[in-house]
């Protein structure tokens, strides 16, 4: 799979938020992707145009972790 092919598939994922690119992925130990993204963001009332996240692929795959498990991802990919 490429940038291209994974950027398919995270805004599928994700309908609701407007990415622009996927700049790199990789799988991790929980059994899904951590995608590197560009997209559109709010901050307060302001919305960022450009702004760099990590996101996880498939989102429904990150839900099914433990509450602390979910703590332990944001935290390392803040």
């Amino acid at each position: 799979m490429n940038n291209e092919e994974m950027l398919e598939k995270i805004k599928l994922d994700r309908p609701n938020q407007v990415i622009h690119e996927v700049i790199s992925f990789k799988e991790n130990g929980y059994g899904f992707y951590d995608v590197k993204v560009d997209m559109e963001s709010m901050f307060f009332d302001t919305k960022i145009k450009h702004t760099k996240a990590t996101l996880p692929y498939p989102f429904s795959e990150y839900e099914k972790l433990s509450e602390k498990d979910q703590f332990e991802w944001r935290f390392n990919n803040l």
